[in-house]
């Protein structure tokens, strides 16, 4: 559920909580209770929660007996984790410049099958097509998004 400040990047952080029962078995009050206990303590917290339970875990640990605000305790979704890390992600990863991803498309053309390569020769030739079609896979890896979708 949550590592405190002293053990980040630690080997010896606690390793995640999962809290498995039936449904009304206190799983999500157990948590609210943990998230509160470090709010209150100024320690850093962070729940992961399904996407459509954001606001109502949010709404339900500022209720009483919780705290006002919370500044140290975060209620995150997957993709919005994910949102927050992409730049530290991507950050790392090398980036291929227009000119760049041209060459490497038309290697990786000059590598496929006849067959399939065949019908598209001529348009590997004509200015603007390797820029189209970079720009189309571009477009296609953000319309999927984190989760792949």
């Amino acid at each position: 559920m949550a590592i405190p400040q002293h053990q980040h990047g630690s080997a010896s952080a606690p390793p995640p909580t999962f809290l498995l029962g039936p449904a009304g078995s206190g799983k999500t009050a157990l948590c609210l209770e943990r998230l509160r206990e470090h709010e209150s303590r100024g320690e850093p917290a962070l729940a992961l929660v399904p996407e459509q339970t954001t606001y109502l875990t949010d709404r339900a640990l500022l209720e009483p007996p919780g705290p006002r605000a919370a500044r140290h305790v975060r209620i995150l979704s997957f993709r919005r984790l994910a949102h927050l890390l992409e730049p530290e992600v991507e950050a790392d990863r090398p980036v291929l410049d227009p000119a760049g991803r041209r060459i490497l498309l038309r290697a990786l053309a000059g590598r496929l099958p006849e067959e399939i390569r065949r019908p598209w020769e001529r348009l590997l030739d004509r200015s603007g097509f390797l820029e189209s079609l970079a720009g189309l896979l571009r477009d296609l890896r953000f319309e999927a998004g984190p989760e792949g979708n």
